[in-house]
């Protein structure tokens, strides 16, 4: 459950990156942001989207996403990534939320689902780039007490259980820390019924220079002791939709 392998060797001074909401199927939408981005950023290095992705392969994979909170089931547009109609023109890291075809992916595992496309995968803490990353799909549930493997159908499996969160704060106290956190939901204690105890914690024990976050669809900014707490749109929102940064090892994160 707990990864810390360096996917990329860090040759740069400095990493430009994008931070992506939740997709829900709209690559058009998500190719346009990221190209919105790059007139910021100049080089976009990587992207990082904080789940939702719904990169449905086809109608089998579709069914498999969970629909709670009035969510419309559809394959969506991956399958134009696919056969090439729509690219996206930068290397993308992305979590799972609770609108995803988990069967899928729980099945493949993390790494490469499509090139340019690598699925992080449930939790843990990757290096990229020279970041410590650490990540947490899924939204909290009634899955939370249940073991690993134990999840079986939509619902289900939309949900993290305890040893993934487990998993990841010790895959942090490994690395001493964290410059990137990514997590479906938000932190608890921004809006009142919104975010869970769970990922405050994570931002609070292991301050990360900057966590991401999406789920609710609504675009806010905070800090959280030294951490810039950054709240996503989805990308059918616009430019609410996603934000640009710029690591450097010596002062950490800084929005662009």
């Amino acid at each position: 459950m707990i990864t810390v392998t360096p996917i990329l060797p860090n040759n740069k001074r400095e990493v430009r990156f994008v931070a992506l909401g939740d997709v829900h199927g709209s690559y058009r939408m998500a190719a346009k942001a990221v190209e919105e981005a790059r007139k910021r950023l100049g080089t976009i290095d990587a992207v990082f989207c904080v789940g939702d992705m719904e990169a449905n392969r086809n109608a089998k994979d579709a069914a498999g996403v969970a629909t709670g909170a009035g969510h419309k089931r559809w394959v969506g547009e991956f399958p134009k990534v696919i056969a090439g109609s729509v690219a996206i023109d930068a290397p993308i890291w992305f979590i799972g939320g609770e609108h995803e075809p988990w069967a899928m992916l729980d099945a493949r595992g993390p790494g490469e689902l499509y090139p340019g496309f690598d699925f992080l995968g449930r939790a843990g803490v990757e290096k990229i780039l020279g970041m410590r990353v650490g990540f947490l799909s899924g939204v909290l549930s009634d899955s939370f007490a249940l073991e690993l493997g134990a999840r079986s159908g939509r619902d289900e499996r939309a949900g993290y259980v305890e040893a993934e969160l487990v998993a990841l704060h010790r895959g942090a106290e490994r690395l001493k820390g964290l410059d990137l956190l990514i997590t479906h939901d938000w932190p608890s204690g921004i809006i009142e019924n919104r975010g869970t105890e769970d990922v405050l914690d994570l931002v609070t024990r292991h301050r990360p220079s900057l966590h991401i976050c999406g789920h609710h669809h609504l675009r806010m900014t905070t800090t959280i002791g030294t951490t810039q707490v950054e709240m996503l749109g989805d990308v059918a929102s616009g430019r609410a939709g996603y934000e640009t940064f710029v690591f450097n090892p010596k002062r950490g994160v800084e929005r662009v």
